[in-house]
């Protein structure tokens, strides 16, 4: 019995010696455990702000691509803006342009055909002179004043008969007209 007490001493110190190293493992697996929850942790925190970032980006994102849709609306408006002015500019020119070439190129003669075919005011445009030194700028001006003579002799004249006189000499220019009216009176403006 001896033997079988001795063996169960010894089963109990082994059994006792094994609960104590499981005890030290289970020790080290509660730390472990215990880091490893820390380090979960760690990286929610890590995870949770970079998704804060993540939405401060997006939200910045998104605040950037409205400013700029905006911004190019604006831009393209003023663009639009700004060629349309460009096209009307450029129209003037292109208008001022012409009259001045009517102008050089004696052509206020069909304004004048233009008065006697469409209202019979018999018209006649003598040209005295060359207009070789003439800018475009004076040649547009000197085109739009013979236009809006015609025009108001039309208007306001009732005359039968107009003859227009232009005279260039030296660096002057002389524009005259002759109206003879319905009742055969003759003014000069």
């Amino acid at each position: 019995m001896s033997m079988v007490r001795a063996r169960i001493e010894h089963c109990s110190i082994l059994h006792d010696e094994q609960i104590e190293r499981m005890n030290a493992e289970m020790e080290n697996l509660d730390g472990q455990l215990e880091k490893f929850n820390s380090d979960i942790t760690q990286l929610q925190n890590k995870l949770n702000d970079a998704k804060t970032r993540q939405r401060s980006i997006v939200l910045r994102h998104k605040t950037a691509t409205s400013q700029l849709s905006a911004r190019k609306h604006i831009h393209s408006d003023r663009l639009d803006e700004m060629l349309f002015r460009f096209e009307n500019a450029e129209r003037r020119i292109d208008r001022v342009e012409s009259e001045a070439e009517a102008v050089s190129m004696g052509r206020g003669a069909s304004l004048a055909e233009e008065i006697e075919n469409r209202h019979g005011i018999q018209t006649e445009l003598v040209v005295i002179g060359r207009n070789e030194w003439l800018d475009d700028d004076v040649r547009s001006i000197l085109f739009r004043n013979a236009r809006e003579l015609l025009v108001n002799v039309v208007k306001h004249a009732r005359a039968q008969h107009l003859k227009i006189h232009l005279k260039y000499q030296d660096s002057q220019i002389e524009l005259d007209q002759l109206l003879q009216k319905r009742s055969n009176l003759d003014l000069c403006l």
